[in-house]
């Protein structure tokens, strides 16, 4: 009996999760304006978010992704000014807008 309980409630739980991560936004495309020093593909692979699934905390390795590329390439008098989410108009996707000065 309770080993049936476990099993529904493991099953439940599997198509928990895998209902989130179906309807999760993907991260459809990352822009990178202001700094021109370095080219749109240099700044996606630095970020390496593109095509993956939106998390919270997006923003900020998306800041801390840049600031660390940078920092290596020998800029350090820069500052990144905003990062701007926009979702899709049938939020599945989001893009990122993100100004470096």
């Amino acid at each position: 009996m309770i080993h049936q309980l476990i099993d529904k409630f493991y099953c439940f739980l599997f198509l928990f999760f895998i209902s989130i991560s179906i309807n999760a936004q993907t991260i459809d495309n990352i822009e990178v304006s202001g700094n021109s020093d370095f080219t749109q593909s240099e700044y996606s692979n630095w970020i390496n978010l593109k095509n993956q699934k939106y998390f919270a905390s997006a923003t900020d390795t998306i800041n801390n992704r840049l600031s660390f590329n940078l920092q290596q390439n020998g800029y350090f008098n820069f500052q990144i000014g905003s990062v701007k989410s926009f979702f899709s108009s049938d939020s599945q996707r989001i893009s990122f807008s993100v100004c470096v000065d």
